[in-house]
């Protein structure tokens, strides 16, 4: 998480409320000065979006700056989010970055790191693309299965038949190329917010489960999918 006072990535016990704070902005902003002047220029930036690995061992993360507009209302745009790092958390170092980054998750290996059509080992930076991605429409929000074989995605379903406000949530093998649509729906109500809210699918720790968010009416609701023991 990132504090509103605080830039750094922070650590909360949730049980102890214990805080840590085991790798300050400031820190990798040293690691890597060229690559955010570069990216960010002179603008005051924050550790943004930190996923940890199961197992604690890792993060990765981006980093951010606001882009203020005249009249200060926040919209689409209003922060900038570039450069996807990842640190082993128990030395507190800079394992890889790169520029370039979709929507990453971990894979339940806690080594590799999943993005829209990459797989990157975290501890190298190496990567390796999929074959069959990107998977059909404009699908995001990749996610694995805890057996690695299949993501959960979304995707906009207007290159593939549907109306330009409807959405979908599918299921993909990584490397068979072969998805199916497991749900469509109308994602432009829900909560009203200055960030667009995406359905954002992902699977339950045993991969019985697909939990995702729906924008078809007033709220912006949690959907949970069951998934058929024979298919998996």
């Amino acid at each position: 998480m990132v504090s509103s006072k605080c830039a750094d990535l922070e650590l909360v016990h949730v049980v102890t409320g214990e805080l840590k704070r085991p790798i300050p902005a400031a820190e990798v902003r040293k690691d890597i000065a060229s690559a955010l002047v570069k990216s960010f220029g002179d603008a005051s930036t924050s550790i943004f979006f930190p996923m940890l690995s199961t197992d604690l061992k890792r993060v990765f993360f981006k980093m951010a700056a606001s882009k203020p507009n005249q009249s200060g209302e926040k919209r689409h745009g209003s922060s900038n989010r570039l450069v996807l790092f990842c640190y082993n958390l128990e030395a507190s170092k800079l394992l890889f970055y790169t520029p370039s980054w979709g929507h990453s998750a971990w894979m339940w290996d806690n080594r590799t790191i999943s993005d829209i059509g990459i797989l990157f080992d975290a501890e190298s930076g190496k990567f390796q693309a999929l074959p069959n991605w990107p998977a059909p429409g404009n699908a995001s929000h990749p996610s694995p299965s805890p057996d690695g074989k299949y993501l959960v995605f979304d995707t906009p379903m207007e290159k593939l038949g549907g109306g330009k406000d409807e959405w979908g949530v599918g299921v993909d093998g990584i490397r068979a190329g072969k998805y199916r649509i497991i749900y469509r729906f109308d994602n432009y109500k829900g909560a009203n917010s200055w960030r667009r809210s995406h359905p954002h699918p992902v699977f339950s720790a045993d991969g019985r489960r697909i939990y995702f968010n729906v924008s078809a009416d007033r709220w912006t609701r949690l959907y949970v999918a069951e998934v058929d023991a024979g298919s998996r």
